[in-house]
């Protein structure tokens, strides 16, 4: 309580952590490539009812080829691991954005330059800091509100008070799981955390809920993700990543 009423009085707002946690995203060392494996257990629908039609769940690995534009190439047990290249990994890339050429927009101006200004978009949407433990880690702990709710926005962010590594994110987005006959999940909450790899601060976990309309009735989906076995090699052949490859 104590530290929340000496930040709202002395620190930094909180778009100016949001900011200053973005930019050290864009500005931190980012491997050209990845490689990881993501256990999933993705179940559908009341998994205690008596009935078997109204649950189900399948869990299995994933491994993927991850490279730094975006692409990554996918072996899903699902799928028979028959290699998938694509641009749209479940649940999400194995590191937060911003992505490839577009860090260099939150990157700002060369420090020897003078800032004049600092200017924000007006915007509905808000936000409110507090200081909280993590992971024994001090954070700022950003809430944000207002945005519309049937579109993709930010919920949440854990970011470290001292050198403003992004530790944890919620957010409401799609979710890019579409598997037998499920219907695609236009919007889900997501809860990402993230830890360090080496020297790359990696994602390690990801979960989503979402409810999904079958019919004239809805049904509850609970996605669970783990990002286990990371490797981040110098450079992998070019023709892993051809679709026909």
């Amino acid at each position: 309580m104590i530290a929340a009423l000496i930040l709202a009085a002395l620190g930094p707002s909180c778009w100016d952590v949001y900011d200053a946690a973005l930019g050290h995203s864009a500005r931190a060392v980012h491997p050209a490539y990845i490689t990881y494996d993501e256990k999933f257990d993705i179940r559908t629908g009341d998994q205690n009812s008596p009935y078997a039609e109204r649950g189900s769940s399948e869990a299995g690995i994933a491994h993927v080829q991850y490279r730094d534009d975006g692409l990554a190439r996918v072996q899903d047990q699902r799928f028979g691991d028959a290699p998938i290249v694509t641009e749209y990994l479940d649940p999400g890339p194995p590191e937060l954005g911003p992505y490839g050429a577009r860090r260099s927009m939150w990157i700002g101006v060369p420090d020897a330059l003078p800032q004049i200004a600092s200017v924000r978009a007006n915007s509905s949407v808000t936000c409110t800091m507090s200081v909280v433990p993590y992971e024994g880690r001090q954070t700022y702990h950003i809430t944000f509100a207002g945005a519309n709710p049937n579109t993709p926005h930010l919920d949440e962010l854990w970011v470290d008070a001292q050198t403003h590594d992004i530790w944890k994110t919620a957010m409401e987005a799609p979710a890019d799981y579409v598997y037998d006959s499920t219907p695609r999940v236009r919007l889900a909450h997501y809860e990402v955390e993230l830890s360090y790899e080496s020297r790359y601060l990696v994602v390690k976990h990801v979960t989503w809920t979402a409810q999904v309309r079958m019919g004239p009735q809805s049904m509850k989906m609970d996605a669970d993700y783990r990002f286990e076995g990371y490797a981040f090699p110098s450079t992998l052949p070019d023709r892993l990543f051809e679709p026909s490859s």
